[in-house]
């Protein structure tokens, strides 16, 4: 592979990447307009500060280098219709696991230096947004009844396929650059998501934990809420949210 197909490869990229991360901030705002919890809503806010950051450093890099941002992949167009609070949460929970395994991928095969770096600092935050989201879809999905959760079922069945056709042709479009790797990319996103389906959907038994532990175990960003209280974060730019505390609090 010559340099100039893997800069043009790395940019498209970078470029969906960048609309992937900025996404972030207006479906948290859609997940605000639902009833939330003061614990979710620190996490979710300190979410989307985190994820807005790695936009701007996506965006810079490509503006230092005179590259033009693209259009957002064919997905992330679909995405932006939904608003129920289910539909969010699974969305939410798919694509970081999508965007963790790629940058995964990409990050060890990338022949540029500054890029690298990125996709590393990217990566280290990935880990800890998909134990996030997989934690909020969990306990969100143990407060539904019986129909709420075969539509969420039917959901995660439906953004599975989703991923599997997303993964194969972004794995396709990067072959020059991940070579022999691009097909394990998609395999390995499979597994995640089939073997998360009994955290998401069986039986609560496990004694449970704050959000904020599975936000911060293993990551440098300390308490979410703490950090959210002590930046005076009420809103989301300038979003207005509504709070709920739940009764016996989560599940």
């Amino acid at each position: 592979m010559d340099r100039a197909t893997h800069d043009r490869l790395l940019a498209t990229f970078l470029s969906s990447s960048f609309f992937a991360e900025d996404e972030a901030t207006p479906v948290v705002e859609k997940l605000l307009r639902h009833p939330t919890n003061d614990e979710e809503r620190a996490l979710l806010l300190s979410y989307a500060r985190e994820e807005d950051g790695h936009a701007r450093l996506i965006d810079e890099l490509l503006a230092r280098r005179g590259i033009p941002k693209g259009a957002p992949f064919w997905i992330q167009k679909v995405f932006r219709r939904f608003r129920a609070r289910t539909t969010l949460l699974v969305q939410f929970y798919n694509v970081e696991i999508l965007a963790g395994a790629f940058y995964g991928a990409m990050v060890a095969r990338v022949h540029d230096n500054e890029a690298r770096a990125l996709l590393r600092r990217l990566l280290r935050d990935e880990a800890r947004h998909i134990r996030l989201h997989r934690e909020l879809l969990a306990r969100h999905i143990a407060r539904l009844g019986f129909f709420g959760r075969a539509k969420a079922w039917l959901l995660a069945l439906g953004f599975r396929a989703a991923c599997s056709v997303t993964a194969w042709y972004q794995a396709r479009q990067l072959a020059p650059i991940l070579g022999d790797a691009g097909p394990p990319v998609r395999r390995k996103i499979l597994r995640k998501l089939a073997a998360d389906l009994p955290f998401l959907f069986g039986a609560r038994a496990r004694t449970p934990r704050s959000l904020d532990w599975w936000w911060s175990r293993g990551g440098a960003g300390g308490s979410a809420a703490g950090a959210s209280s002590r930046e005076g974060m009420g809103t989301l730019r300038g979003f207005p949210y509504q709070t709920m505390t739940p009764k016996n609090g989560l599940p």
